[in-house]
């Protein structure tokens, strides 16, 4: 749905109509980016972070409109993290199925541009790896939640006493 975006001309500061759009794009049925940087949004977390990726592809249809994306997130001390993410809009249903992959991956490495991390997650200094699958209703409000997450000889600081550290062999939260 584009109705609640705004779209303008390139050489003008006059909007488009949206139904133009629409018009202009009906027979589009696959976009692909190259290196694009994406900004991606928790609206209820108030969190926000850009990651560059590799390519951005959206594919088009009458009963969907999906979004992937796939990257990689420099570290410091470490190899790079590798992302992917998918994202279906449902048309019909009017709801939102996002699923998010994070492999060799440290939360505190990559800045927020605005929220903060919840504190379980910049106590570790040890790479994860994590999926999460969320549904947002037609109101854009999360209806589902499931992931997991796992390390290996994972360190977690102590975070009223950072020289306090716990290792933790294998860890996998389901």
């Amino acid at each position: 749905k584009l109705d609640k975006y705004n779209f303008f001309s390139h050489n003008s500061a006059k909007e488009v109509n949206a139904e133009l759009i629409l018009t202009i794009f009906k027979n589009v049925k696959f976009i692909e980016i190259k290196n694009p940087e994406v900004t991606l949004f928790d609206l209820q977390n108030e969190l926000a972070f850009q990651v560059h990726t590799d390519n951005l592809t959206i594919k088009i249809s009458d009963e969907r409109y999906s979004l992937y994306a796939q990257g990689s997130i420099p570290q410091r001390n470490l190899n790079y993290a590798t992302f992917n993410i998918e994202a279906t809009y449902l048309r019909q249903e009017n709801e939102i199925d996002i699923t998010a992959r994070a492999y060799n991956f440290i939360p505190s490495q990559l800045k927020l541009l605005t929220g903060d991390y919840p504190q379980f997650l910049n106590s570790l200094d040890s790479p994860i790896s994590a999926i999460a699958h969320v549904g947002l209703d037609n109101d854009k409000r999360v209806s589902s939640v499931s992931g997991q997450f796992s390390a290996q000889n994972i360190k977690i600081r102590d975070l009223t006493n950072g020289n306090n550290k716990q290792i933790i062999k294998n860890l996998l939260v389901s």
